[in-house]
């Protein structure tokens, strides 16, 4: 049996041992999907990277601004560990490793099942991505454990379990990796808490706390368009193609964007 999470330690470490500069204050574990990744035939597969940020990078910043945890401001200095460029041995592994727990689907998420009635995404990611995101939690959580990341980068440093925007599986990675609250900074911002984790998403966590005066755009539901704005993407009186590209660039595909459309009257 392939021992996945040995592996990607193994190749994970010694790239972490290399990083020196100072002021790290968050380290990034990057998974992400995109339909223009493709590895053995397969399209959509996820691909694992890691890098760092630096209090350098957003000088000035406070301590719960989106500078500081809002990925798409990061320098992105990434290595890639898992990739989709072939040949890579660790992604043949990993690969191997989906076969062997019958995930024989890779890259490929049912529409049907992805948003709720509310039009709220309640999926768990393309074939694959959820498990890697899991992986990828397991190898921090033991970094972590035997007082490496303290060791290295100092105490109470983070380690994000993270794509291109949060979702309900990638904050409760990233909760069960930072067991003693080292990330609770970043899930505050993102509208969670290390102690709503089992049970309770993001959303649930959002819709509870924003404001009664916050009005919807174009009739889409009001918590997507808030998160655009939070994140910066779009300002509130966005147009709907800016709000659609905006959506486009979150990494959502012309499939979902159009189940989104649909539910907009005035389109």
């Amino acid at each position: 049996m392939i021992d996945i999470v040995q592996l990607l330690y193994d190749a994970v470490k010694p790239v972490m041992q290399t990083w020196n500069e100072d002021g790290i204050y968050a380290i990034s574990f990057f998974v992400y999907s995109n339909e223009a990744y493709e590895y053995r035939g397969f399209r959509n597969v996820p691909i694992f990277e890691i890098s760092y940020n630096t209090e350098s990078d957003c000088p000035g910043a406070e301590l719960d601004s989106e500078e500081r945890w809002n990925y798409a401001f990061w320098r992105q200095n990434t290595t890639p560990i898992i990739s989709e460029g072939e040949p890579n041995p660790l992604t043949d592994a990993l690969f191997d490793w989906y076969a062997g727990q019958g995930i024989d689907n890779i890259g490929f998420e049912d529409p049907d099942t992805m948003y709720d009635g509310f039009m709220m995404y309640v999926g768990s990611g393309p074939a694959g991505e959820k498990e890697l995101v899991d992986l990828a939690s397991q190898v921090a959580l033991r970094l972590r454990q035997e007082g490496f990341v303290d060791e290295h980068f100092g105490a109470g440093i983070p380690v994000l379990i993270h794509g291109l925007e949060p979702v309900d599986y990638t904050l409760e990675a990233t909760s069960r990796a930072n067991p003693n609250g080292e990330a609770d900074q970043y899930l505050e911002f993102w509208g969670a808490s290390s102690e709503l984790f089992p049970g309770t998403d993001r959303f649930e966590a959002l819709s509870a706390d924003e404001d009664d005066d916050f009005e919807p755009k174009f009739e889409l539901m009001d918590i997507p368009m808030k998160l655009l704005v939070q994140s910066g993407l779009v300002r509130p009186d966005c147009t709907k193609d800016e709000f659609f590209d905006a959506l486009r660039v979150l990494g959502l595909s012309e499939e979902e964007i159009e189940i989104l459309k649909s539910v907009n009257t005035d389109n």
